[in-house]
């Protein structure tokens, strides 16, 4: 009988999208607890879902002292972003400088922009849609190594950058229903009801 596979915080993560985030929950704090960045980001994600702030700061630091364990940047801003939030929830600003002091020197750009202030994606700031902006990510889009023989991925990539740039009919139009990613299905179901806006923590299928 074939040994049975230890889970991972990909598979873990990907347990906690299904609903059974209560199965999934002890075991990612015990990877992040063991040092697995990846686990700790997931955790830190789950907590803040969940309101527990300061479970969320733990797990979050672990993260932050190497995000390079993830490869995609917006679980970077991401887990920045949740950070900012507890430190507001616990009334303790010095949540951020602590956290910032830790982030390697390669991400302070995005540390300085995301951790050290409040962001304003481009799709909330004020301004017309941004078609220009739009054709010239998404034209290197087309060019990038990663998105090469994965048109799903690249698809997904289009549909974001539609709603960063603000083009709702674009983004409408690219999205796919086969698509498991619940974070784009909200943004979807956020344009169908009139661009209700809210704020949406969820674990990303595949980056965590």
């Amino acid at each position: 009988m074939a040994a049975k596979k230890k889970p991972t915080a990909k598979s873990l993560a990907a347990l906690a999208r299904t609903g059974a985030w209560q199965d999934a929950l002890p075991s990612l704090s015990a990877l992040s607890d063991q040092g697995d960045g990846a686990a700790a980001a997931s955790t830190a994600e789950l907590h803040a879902a969940l309101g527990q702030w300061a479970d969320c700061v733990t797990h979050a630091a672990r993260f932050l002292a190497d995000p390079s364990v993830v490869r995609a940047g917006n679980v970077f801003t991401d887990l920045t972003r949740v950070v900012r939030r507890a430190a507001r929830e616990l009334n303790d600003p010095l949540i951020i400088e602590r956290l910032a002091a830790t982030v390697p020197p390669r991400w302070h750009p995005m540390r300085d922009a995301t951790l050290l202030r409040d962001q304003v994606p481009p799709s909330a700031q004020p301004g017309a849609p941004d078609v220009a902006g739009f054709e010239q990510a998404l034209a290197l889009a087309n060019e990038l190594p990663r998105f090469k023989k994965r048109p799903d991925e690249l698809a997904a990539h289009a549909f974001a950058l539609a709603r960063a740039f603000k083009l709702e009919d674009e983004m409408l139009a690219r999205y796919d229903d086969a698509w498991a990613w619940f974070d784009l299905a909200v943004d979807a179901a956020r344009e169908h009801a009139g661009g209700v806006d809210g704020e949406v923590i969820c674990l990303r299928r595949g980056r965590c």
